[in-house]
C-alpha cells in the first residue's frame, strides 16, 4: 500500500533511531571506533538527513555496525542456547530473547505510552522492513527444501559473526 520511497525512508527513519542500541552493543563490546561511528551517523542522518528519512551517512561512505545487548554478551562469551522462532519477530535463540528487554528500552519507541502504542510503531517497524525484504523471503521459502534449519543456521551464523 506505501511506495517503496515511502517505506525506504521509513525503515531509514527507524533505523536512526535504534541508534542507541548500536552506538550501546558496540561500547559493550569496546568497539570504541565503532561507537562513535554509529554517534557520526545519527548526527550525520538527524541534521542532513531530514531526521533519518534519508540515509545521508551511507551515502557518504560512513559505515553502520550493527549490534545490541545480545551481540555484546555474545561478544563476552554467553552462548546462544537454543534456538526460537518468534512471531511476528521471526528467528531467535535464548540469549537473544533475554536480551530483548534491554533493547526495547534502549529505543526511543519503547517510551511511548500507552504500551500499546510503542508496541504497535515497534510491530510497524519490523513488518516495514520485512516487506522490503519480501522477494528474498519468497525465494528462500521456495528454493530451500528445508526452511526452518536453514534461517537456524543463518540467525545463528549472522550473530556469530556479528560478535567477532
Amino acid at each position: 500500500v506505501i511506495p517503496d520511497v515511502a517505506r525506504s525512508g521509513l525503515r531509514n527513519f527507524f533505523s536512526n533511531l535504534a541508534m542507541l542500541i548500536r552506538f550501546s552493543g558496540n561500547l559493550l563490546q569496546l568497539k570504541f571506533k565503532e561507537s562513535g561511528t554509529e554517534l557520526l551517523r545519527f548526527t550525520v542522518n538527524t541534521f542532513f538527513g531530514f531526521l533519518g528519512l534519508h540515509d545521508t551517512a551511507s551515502v557518504s561512505g560512513i559505515a553502520k555496525y550493527d549490534s545490541d545487548f545480545g551481540i555484546a554478551l555474545a561478544h563476552w562469551g554467553v552462548g546462544g542456547g537454543f534456538h526460537f522462532v518468534l512471531p511476528f519477530l521471526g528467528p531467535s535463540n535464548l540469549r537473544d530473547i533475554v536480551s530483548l528487554p534491554v533493547n526495547w528500552y534502549l529505543s526511543p519507541t519503547g517510551y511511548l505510552e500507552p504500551f500499546w502504542l510503542s508496541l504497535s510503531v515497534n510491530s510497524f517497524a519490523i513488518m516495514n522492513t520485512m516487506s522490503l525484504e519480501s522477494k528474498t523471503l519468497d525465494e528462500i521459502y521456495f528454493n530451500t527444501p528445508n526452511v526452518y534449519p536453514f534461517l537456524r543456521d543463518a540467525y545463528e551464523a549472522r550473530r556469530e559473526a556479528l560478535s567477532k
